[in-house]
């Protein structure tokens, strides 16, 4: 087996991230709203978009939510906002589980910016733990995960998926393999009860599971 996991969400905490930009540019652009970080990211944990937030919620125009949402995109993977990110406490022990039993570790995430990801893992000290770490595009994240498992299926490898949207649970299905999906990162417990889809709460209970 081969454990295939994502990273925000997953293994890291980048909450903190993407609403402390948010607020930033709001204060800029729109000063007279008041942000709420725990209802923006509450929100964003049901499944929904960050411009379905600024639209919905704090009613600003299309024109200045695309405005505000190119701006985040432009500057949400900076070295400046990905120090924020913190490993999940659990991270390590999970991540040691693997190892000690011996399962190849991929890193496999979204993201634009290859070679920030790549020097946060190795401030996080976990770059030493993945065989090999992926970094696909956000605008066809799922297209380009499934490509990759696709490829370690035809050489007779059995990966599981370990991540917490969307993205992991969609290529799990079309891939035919196994996943774990959390409920803690970017997508809560209520939206994957919605999709009938079981999770769990922590990596802590599944390193008590491969560690039997």
């Amino acid at each position: 087996m081969i454990f295939v996991l994502d990273l925000d969400g997953t293994l890291i905490d980048s909450s903190k991230r993407h609403y402390v930009l948010m607020k930033k540019i709001l204060e800029k652009k729109a000063p007279e709203i008041l942000f709420d970080s725990e209802d923006f990211m509450n929100y964003k944990a049901l499944g929904n978009s960050g411009k379905k937030y600024l639209i919905s919620k704090l009613g600003l125009s299309q024109e200045l939510s695309d405005e505000i949402m190119e701006e985040w995109r432009s500057n949400i993977e900076n070295e400046e906002y990905m120090a924020m990110d913190e490993l999940y406490p659990d991270t390590i022990q999970f991540l040691d589980a693997l190892t000690r039993k011996g399962y190849p570790i991929i890193f496999l995430t979204a993201r634009n910016n290859r070679k920030n990801t790549i020097k946060q893992l190795e401030n996080l000290n976990i770059s030493g733990y993945a065989d090999m770490v992926y970094v696909v595009s956000p605008n066809r994240a799922t297209e380009e995960k499934i490509e990759i498992i696709m490829t370690y299926l035809e050489i007779g490898k059995e990966p599981i998926i370990v991540g917490d949207t969307e993205n992991e649970y969609d290529t799990a299905y079309a891939a035919g393999i196994n996943y774990f999906i959390l409920n803690r990162g970017f997508r809560s417990k209520e939206y994957w009860n919605k999709r009938d889809v079981i999770t769990l709460d922590d990596l802590k209970t599944l390193s008590d599971i491969i560690s039997r």
